[in-house]
């Protein structure tokens, strides 16, 4: 099954923090968990090579994310040139994070978006765990506790009888 999620225009200040709560949503709502600190760190990176290097003042950022099996992917839209990307993400600090840890870049032909992709896998809960998870939730709600087993020894003491 496929989703599709895509923002409102954003502005430099605002991109890098919508796309942080998109990742983090994405990752709850997905089970991608495990994945949240590489997707964020990526996006955060690419955005800040993108905002850096913007000079113009009303530069109009969008961010559109596509969910489908074993694939997440973020695009990258804007009414800049991002020619100099091609060069950025190669010879960057920043860029080179965005390499290592996505797992496809691609940059339109007209240079107005940047998409890259990561290969994911949910994080499920097989019933097994699930049944397990229950079983000592239900236990620790029926033990005793310390307190509680020396009150009950106190009590049988002084009816004399044996714990």
């Amino acid at each position: 099954m496929l989703y599709n999620f895509e923002s409102n225009a954003l502005d430099k200040q605002s991109v890098l923090s919508e796309a942080f709560i998109l990742a983090e949503n994405l990752c709850d709502e997905f089970s991608l968990e495990n994945h949240f600190a590489t997707i964020s760190l990526t996006l955060q990176e690419l955005l800040s090579l993108i905002t850096h290097c913007d000079e113009k003042q009303k530069t109009e950022y969008y961010i559109d994310s596509i969910v489908e099996a074993g694939e997440l992917a973020f695009q990258i839209r804007t009414d800049t040139n991002l020619k100099f990307l091609e060069k950025a993400l190669l010879y960057s600090e920043e860029g080179g994070v965005v390499r290592m840890l996505s797992d496809k870049i691609e940059i339109s032909e007209d240079y107005s978006n940047i998409c890259i992709m990561f290969h994911v896998k949910p994080k499920r809960v097989s019933d097994a765990e699930k049944r397990e998870n229950v079983y000592k939730e239900n236990l620790r709600k029926n033990l005793y506790t310390e307190e509680e087993i020396d009150e009950i020894k106190r009590r049988l003491k002084q009816k004399n009888l044996a714990f």
